[in-house]
């Protein structure tokens, strides 16, 4: 189930325009577009995840333990989310202002906003 969000997520819209958009980290000649930072980051989750013998991410894991969650779950849903966190970088606009979806608030049209609307949007019809 979560490998068909995670094709959503790279079947959309929201994707394909990430794919068309430089990094904003790298200079406009890199070649480097924002998807491939979305993929960078479930990479880090990834490796995170294989760390399970020692230091910080063997604690992680434990934590996981004692808070009864599913380590392979919680680590696919992280996976949604680093792909998910930056798609709205392509809209976004400090002059603009919008409507939070959830709490109807209005706020400046900022990245994070906007990859709400991009996850609403991608599974808005997986939720119904």
């Amino acid at each position: 189930m979560m490998l068909d969000l995670i094709d959503m997520v790279k079947k959309s819209g929201w994707w394909h325009k990430a794919s068309c958009c430089i990094d904003s980290h790298y200079s406009n000649m890199s070649g480097i577009m924002l998807t491939d930072h979305l993929l960078a980051v479930a990479e880090n989750i990834e490796a995170i995840f294989a760390q399970t013998n020692y230091g910080f991410f063997a604690e992680l894991l434990c934590a996981l333990e004692d808070l009864r969650l599913d380590k392979e779950t919680v680590k696919k849903e992280l996976l949604l989310v680093a792909l998910l966190h930056d798609i709205g970088k392509t809209q976004h606009d400090k002059m603009l202002h919008i409507i939070h979806p959830l709490n109807q608030k209005l706020v400046i049209k900022r990245h994070s906003i906007v990859s709400v609307y991009a996850a609403m949007e991608i599974f808005g019809q997986y939720a119904g």
